[in-house]
Parts: structure tokens; sequence; C-alpha cells
């Protein structure tokens, strides 16, 4: 059995079609070069009468001043932006158009009416990095 697949921001990942849910928020001019409450960017706010499942997140990078060292981020609802998906170092990106994806591969957070869903940096880029988050999920 083979199932459909989706391209995902254009960039050549493949996921199964469906699996990601809908687009939730989109938010550009994330800094990766901040750490701690400068560094930290909300992201989505839970409709009342709603709840969020988060499954994915994709960090594309927008702007680049050729940095050596990646900046380590994660996302999450509670301080310390760490527990939808955890902070981990984006390896490998750090050129315009370069994309990381968060997805959710066990146990999922669910982010009720009300509570915002933030990007946090725990280590900063050490050149200039600036990020454009898609974040995706469903809401029931």
């Amino acid at each position: 059995m083979s199932l459909p697949v989706a391209l995902v921001a254009g960039r050549g990942y493949v996921v199964p079609a469906g699996y990601i849910g809908s687009r939730l928020a989109v938010v550009s001019g994330i800094d990766l070069t901040q750490v701690g409450a400068p560094g930290v960017t909300a992201i989505y706010t839970t409709p009342a009468g709603y709840t969020a499942i988060y499954t994915a997140a994709f960090m594309e990078i927008t702007a680049s001043s050729a940095p050596t060292t990646p900046a380590t981020g994660g996302l999450g609802i509670a301080a310390g932006e760490s527990d939808v998906f955890t902070p981990v170092a984006l390896t490998g990106v750090l050129a315009v158009a370069d994309l990381w994806a968060f997805l959710s591969n066990g146990k999922a957070r669910t982010g009720p009416a009300g509570s915002t869903i933030s990007y946090g940096n725990d280590v900063a880029a050490d050149a200039a990095l600036t990020g454009r988050l898609h974040l995706f999920g469903f809401l029931f």
C-alpha cells in the first residue's frame, strides 16, 4: 500500500499527505541570534473553544550573514519552550532557504484554548540569522 504524499513548503521534504494537518501560523522575522527573553517569539494562540495538537514546525532561513554555529531552539507552551518540540541544534541550517523540520514522532502535546506556543533559542547563532516559522497541527 502506498500513501499519498505532499511536498512541504516547496523545499522537497515529502511526508504522508494529511499527517501534519493544517498550517496554523507563519511568523517571520525570528532572530536566531538572541537567547533568553529576547530569543522567545510567540507563534500561535489556540482559539477559544478549541484544543490544538501540534504535529510539525518548519524553521526556514530568510536572511543570513554566514554563521558557523547554528542556533539551538525548541517550541513549547511552558516557559523554556521545550514541552512541544525539544530544543535541538539546527545543524546545517545556516543559509537562506535552509529548512529545519521539527516533527512529532510519538507523544504529542496539546495546546488548550487560550494557550500560546512560542519558539525559543537556547543557544544563539554566531552571526546574523533570521528565520520564518511555519507551524502545523489540528484543532478539535
